[in-house]
């Protein structure tokens, strides 16, 4: 039996800006939007990988 322990962990951002003059009457405005995202994970896994060895050989295979 094989055993084999998995962590992990994981971390992204990103951000966006964006900036537009528009009117509102006879007043020239600005408008500025923002956005920020931040994203994490983390992961623990136990990964098991049963084997078996016939004792006669198997598809011409030898011990």
């Amino acid at each position: 039996m094989a055993e084999v322990c998995y962590h992990t962990s994981v971390a992204a951002s990103g951000a966006v800006a964006a900036a537009r003059q528009i009117q509102v009457g006879r007043f020239p405005a600005i408008v500025n939007v923002s956005l920020n995202a931040s994203l994490t994970g983390h992961a623990d896994a136990i990964l098991l990988n049963p084997s078996y060895t016939f004792a006669t050989p198997v598809l011409g295979g030898t011990e």
